[in-house]
């Protein structure tokens, strides 16, 4: 990424925005100076005005473009139609409000079993209606009975609905007794609500929307260009002024850039710069869970490909059958036309049916003999922790080559997944294949051990001058060394677990007859895939995340986004 400065004449400014917003390949640097700060704020509430105003008129997304306007024409224009515009908004909602409190209350009237002719027809008596909580009527019922007011309800779905009917001279005794409980009763106003009145508001409210579909066409490009304000002035109050000149900071890809006009310097950035991944576009939906994690810093290693490939491996490992695989490849084609997770589980469905054929599954049925997992326990944890030795040691890899390329050589050598590091990780695995697999002396290869620990351990107490911390920090090193090592254990695990859920599924549906056998297979696929698809996800993204990324991964980075795109 090249850091590059503009310097442009003052004159110019609002030309080079236009050449910049269709050239879409400068990431602006934003930095607290707003020299245009009255200007962008007036814009930013306008904006919202026009925002409000145009989705009262239904109209698609609209873009950001230039038209001929002034600010001062702008504001005057708004102000000029807000009056329809809020009278409409206020009356839409008021009308709303009405009707959906008419239908609270006329809910309410058909539980009780009364109308609002008979209850308003009441002339020497006085209503009040509520919803009383079931625990607490009883006790309100006994103490209105003491003031003679009685109460006609009907209980529902642990409510009481009641109508309240007293004398005049005791109706404040129903507000007071329910205060008690902190019960408000039904606002008297809705019983004299109707629907002709409401629709008399409906036909106003129509015909202001007539008038407002007027201004359609005029507000559209308004929204449009105050649009376009918004991005100009929200960089322009980044600016900073220097002698009748603005200079202005950013970023330009090296793949993309090119001498634009007004450009004064150029160099390359690997420290603050955006991030921009570059990656192959059968791994681009994996960007997802990568910027779900962090995006990387200008001067790391994109490490999509990476990521994506140790994904489908591990799925694969752990999820393989040809047969749901297949549907969940399908599932995934279908998704991703409306999104990159789709594309994800397309290529996790392919990864499963690969080793669907190695272990010749398919929806639980073996098809052919070959890699059985139930009958090659033994061989698949070891292939699950020779799988997690080389993803381990490629995370070391890619560590030691970000830092070769940062310069960094301390790091490189030292650093907490450095070549020494390295070494003492692969000298801990073959101490561990030759105990476990040759069952030869190692004493040579723990004196070896014991000597690189020490030198790595010298220099962290030389580095820090705390000797105990240091101590403490190698030995702990060392335990995770081994722990995350082991932790792959568990992609085995789950793939002898989806083995035995199948074994489990035939064993229920062997009980029954013929065609309760097949509905319990079919269910059962459905299940294990819904089950273990979620389960086997996680997984691997945690033994990513956890066991992979933290090798070499340092992340924070932020998202290249050029100006007007």
């Amino acid at each position: 990424m090249y850091k590059v400065t503009f310097k442009v004449p003052e004159d110019k400014i609002d030309d080079f925005w236009e050449f910049l917003i269709k050239k879409k390949i400068l990431h602006i640097k934003k930095e607290e100076n707003r020299l245009f700060k009255e200007e962008f704020y007036k814009v930013k509430n306008l904006l919202a005005i026009a925002k409000k105003y145009i989705s009262i008129s239904q109209v698609p997304p609209v873009n950001a473009k230039k038209e001929n306007f002034t600010l001062d024409e702008i504001e005057k224009y708004l102000m000029g139609i807000s009056e329809k515009f809020e009278k409409y908004i206020n009356l839409k909602k008021e009308i709303l409000r009405k009707e959906e409190n008419l239908n609270k209350l006329n809910t309410f009237l058909n539980i009780v079993k009364t109308g609002k002719e008979f209850l308003n027809s009441l002339k020497f008596l006085t209503f009040e209606c509520a919803n009383i909580p079931v625990e607490h009527f009883e006790k309100i019922k006994f103490l209105m009975l003491n003031y003679n007011i009685l109460s006609v309800y009907e209980i529902k779905n642990n409510n009481v609905y009641t109508v309240f009917i007293s004398p005049p001279k005791r109706h404040n005794k129903i507000f007071e007794i329910l205060k008690e409980f902190s019960i408000i009763t039904i606002n008297k106003d809705l019983f004299l609500l109707k629907k002709e009145d409401i629709a008399k508001e409906k036909k106003v409210l129509t015909a202001l929307e007539e008038d407002i579909k007027k201004e359609k066409e005029k507000l559209i490009k308004v929204y449009s260009h105050l649009k376009y304000l918004y991005q100009i002035y929200d960089v322009k109050s980044f600016l900073q002024q220097k002698d009748g000149f603005y200079i202005l900071e950013g970023w330009i890809p090296k793949s993309r850039f090119e001498k634009l006009p007004f450009l004064i310097s150029k160099k390359t950035d690997y420290t603050d710069a955006p991030t921009l991944l570059n990656t192959p576009k059968i791994f681009k939906p994996f960007e997802l869970l990568v910027k779900n994690y962090s995006l990387p810093k200008p001067y790391e290693i994109n490490p999509t490909v990476a990521f994506a490939i140790v994904f489908l491996f591990l799925f694969g490992l752990m999820f393989g059958d040809m047969g749901q695989g297949l549907i969940l490849a399908i599932l995934g084609y279908v998704l991703s036309k409306k999104s990159l997770f789709g594309n994800i589980l397309f290529l996790s469905g392919i990864s499963s049916m690969i080793f669907g054929v190695i272990y010749g599954h398919c929806f639980g049925f073996e098809i052919f003999h070959t890699f059985s997992p139930l009958e090659n326990i033994n061989s698949l944890i070891v292939i699950s922790i020779v799988a997690g030795v080389f993803i381990i040691s490629f995370g070391f890899f890619i560590f030691m080559f970000t830092n070769y390329k940062k310069n960094n050589l301390k790091k490189l050598i030292w650093g907490e997944n450095g070549i020494v590091s390295f070494m003492i990780y692969m000298l801990l695995i073959w101490i561990g294949v030759k105990t476990f697999v040759f069952n030869v002396s190692i004493k040579i290869d723990l004196a070896m051990l014991f000597v690189l620990a020490a030198v790595f351990l010298g220099h962290l107490i030389y580095e820090s001058k705390k000797t105990s911390e240091s101590f403490f920090e190698v030995l702990i090193a060392f335990l995770e060394n081994i722990t995350n090592t082991i932790s792959f254990v568990r992609a085995g695990a789950f793939a002898l677990a989806h083995a035995a859920l199948f074994m489990a599924i035939f064993s229920i549906a062997r009980m029954l007859n013929e065609s309760g056998y097949w509905i319990v297979v079919f269910f059962g696929n459905i299940f294990i895939i819904i089950l273990e698809g979620v389960v086997v996800f996680i997984q691997t993204l945690r033994l990513e995340y956890y066991e992979f990324f933290k090798r070499f991964y340092e992340g924070g980075g932020y998202e290249y986004k050029p100006f007007g795109s």
